[in-house]
Formats: C-alpha cells, sequence, structure tokens
C-alpha cells in the first residue's frame, strides 16, 4: 500500500522509474527502505495526514451529499476517498479545488454505498462543460474562474440531494 501510494502520487518521473527498477528485483521491504523511497513516502504520508485534518475541518454531509472547499489549500492531490472516509453513510461528494491550472468541481458516488444512485454525474456535470463517468464526474474552469465554480457545485449538490 506504501508503494502504491508513492507510484500513483509521485510526479518524479526519474523516482518512479527506480521504483520500479528496483521492485524487478528486491524484495518490496528492501524497496521501501531505499532511502529516496522512504523519504518520499514519509514526506506524502504528512501530506495525506493533513488532507485528513483539513478535509474533517472542511467537509459537511447534508442530506447523503459531502460539500467542501478546499481551494484555499495546497491540497490537489488529494485522496478522494477521505470524504467517504469521514461520512460513510454518504451517497455523494461534491468538491471544489484548485491548482495553478484550474478550479476542480469533484462530484462522486461513494463506492460503499448500499442506498440507491438516482444520478448520473456524467448529465450533471456536461451541464456546467464537464464530463466523466455515471458515478464519478468533474468540471474544469479557469483557476480566476472560483466563483463559478464554486456556484456550479452549490447547485450540483443541491440537484444530488434533491432526488
Amino acid at each position: 500500500m506504501k508503494l502504491m501510494l508513492e507510484i500513483e502520487t509521485t510526479r518524479d518521473r526519474r523516482l518512479l522509474h527506480k521504483i520500479i527498477g528496483l521492485m524487478q528485483h528486491n524484495p518490496l521491504d528492501a524497496v521501501l527502505n531505499e532511502p529516496e523511497v522512504k523519504s518520499t513516502f514519509e514526506s506524502m504520508y504528512e501530506n495525506h495526514i493533513r488532507s485528513i485534518d483539513v478535509m474533517r475541518e472542511r467537509a459537511k454531509c447534508v442530506e447523503g451529499v459531502i460539500e467542501f472547499d478546499i481551494s484555499d489549500k495546497n491540497l490537489d492531490g488529494y485522496n478522494k476517498f477521505i470524504p467517504y472516509y469521514l461520512f460513510p453513510d454518504s451517497v455523494y461528494c461534491v468538491g471544489v479545488s484548485r491548482s495553478t491550472s484550474r478550479a476542480k468541481v469533484s462530484v462522486g458516488t461513494n463506492p460503499w454505498t448500499t442506498k440507491e444512485r438516482k444520478h448520473n454525474l456524467a448529465r450533471l456535470c456536461e451541464q456546467y462543460g464537464g464530463g466523466g463517468h455515471a458515478v464519478v464526474a468533474a468540471i474544469s474552469f479557469k483557476p480566476e474562474d472560483l466563483e463559478n465554480a464554486r456556484a456550479a457545485a452549490r447547485e450540483i449538490a443541491q440537484k444530488l440531494r434533491s432526488a
């Protein structure tokens, strides 16, 4: 799981190739204990714990729909399952984040819910210029268009609750 986090999260292609090369010839414990791999994981894990704390502070769940706005935090690579961990009885999640390249509305379905899914999230997001799949979708805005992203997120959350 530690290596999976690092492989999926790193943007350092050199490190990624190094990990894959090490995995071809070494046991997983040896790969994890290689100094660069270990220090990178520790940094990523600290960020993961910080993102859980931020999400705990920012997210709320109303009528089965989680909403959060972390656009003022540097959490572009947060784990998308954190909201469902915090609100296991939720059905949907609508979040706003921002990076240097975009403001983003992420819309998802709790993969562990036993409640009926009543919305096609791709169709909802297409109404705002986004898209995706029936159970997970998103909308990208220009970074300076944050207020429109927030408005779209509020409207989508309301539509998800109204079913």
